[in-house]
């Protein structure tokens, strides 16, 4: 893959958890690179690693070694601030542990991911497309935990960001709410969208053209998927 078409990228990425505590590293030596544009699936049992590789990816994690390139710069070797101004304007990050502020409505929750004029306007609108416009006004404690996780994912498309990073984004959904998080997150690569997430929800992995998987914090298979 070119550089020139690269728009994130892990070259010999580790991270280590607390080694005389018995506990190895959670990342070794990753390579991993995202086409502008590209949808990929990551999948791995649980604490094979695939939050860890996200958050570090997304520039929140400062890797024991190796690199993450946004766009051809070294995410680590910016400055926080410089890497808060890329991860608010241009990169995504629906957690997986959501992160809502408690004393925010849904809707102001989402606003808090648009910085331009008319962010409540469109903020409400992103709510209704994701099966929430009649709970926009609740306090995150008033909404179920799969109505908080779209609330979550609102909040990472709110800006429209050039990379989406998402964790687990239909873990707490039933099916129909599952549903509406695919046509969004399908609609945002349509348009576009560099897209990288982690999942166990089968159909939605199957919707991206590549998938990666994790295992005891290697990346031991890269398939292409079967649609």
């Amino acid at each position: 893959m070119a550089d020139s078409d690269s728009m994130l990228a892990a070259s010999a990425l580790s991270h280590g958890y607390l080694p005389d505590r018995g506990q190895g590293p959670a990342l070794v030596d990753v390579n991993l690179d995202l086409a502008r544009g590209e949808f990929v699936a990551l999948c791995g049992p649980s604490g094979s690693g695939k939050s860890t590789l996200l958050l570090a990816l997304g520039g929140m994690l400062t890797p024991t070694s190796g690199r993450v390139r946004f766009d051809g710069q070294d995410l680590y070797a910016l400055s926080g601030s410089e890497r808060r101004r890329i991860r608010r304007a241009r990169l995504g990050f629906a957690f997986q542990s959501m992160h809502l502020v408690p004393y925010l409505s849904a809707q102001a929750n989402v606003a808090l991911g648009d910085p331009g004029a008319g962010a409540d306007r469109r903020s409400l609108s992103r709510l209704g497309e994701l099966g929430l416009g009649e709970r926009a006004s609740h306090l995150p404690e008033q909404l179920s935990a799969g109505e908080r996780q779209r609330v979550a994912l609102a909040r990472a498309l709110a800006a429209e960001p050039e990379v989406l990073l998402a964790d687990e984004p239909t873990g707490n959904l039933d099916p129909e709410s599952a549903g509406l998080v695919c046509k969004q997150l399908t609609a945002y690569h349509d348009s576009g969208g560099t897209l990288l997430l982690v999942t166990h929800d089968a159909e939605l992995a199957r919707r991206a053209p590549r998938l990666l998987q994790l295992a005891e914090g290697r990346l031991v298979a890269a398939a292409p998927s079967k649609l």
